[in-house]
């Protein structure tokens, strides 16, 4: 990220400074499947995870342009664990979007 800094009077530095952090960290689930079907006017969503570390829940969001998201209600996840688990959520407002 590049960042310039302005002092209380407004002054400003002659020039940005740029730094870069790396983000290695993974996230703090291991998917191992992901579906959705269409139900008539609604869709139901379905997952599944191998581990799961502090994991607190999972925000289900819908885009109609790839860019802007509205979240659409979370999921409970297990926190931490080696075990497979399996979530649903359905989209009831599916017909209001096509």
């Amino acid at each position: 990220f590049t960042y310039t800094a302005t002092d209380n009077q407004d002054a400003t530095s002659a020039t940005a400074a740029t730094f870069t952090i790396p983000v290695a960290a993974p996230l703090p689930v291991v998917l191992v499947s992901f579906d959705a079907q269409r139900l008539g006017t609604s869709a139901t969503l379905t997952w599944a995870t191998a581990s799961e570390r502090n994991s607190d829940y999972f925000a289900v969001e819908r885009s109609l342009d790839g860019q802007t998201f509205v979240e659409l209600g979370q999921v409970a996840s297990h926190g931490t664990t080696q075990l497979h688990n399996s979530y649903q959520f359905v989209d009831a407002e599916l017909a209001r979007t096509g």
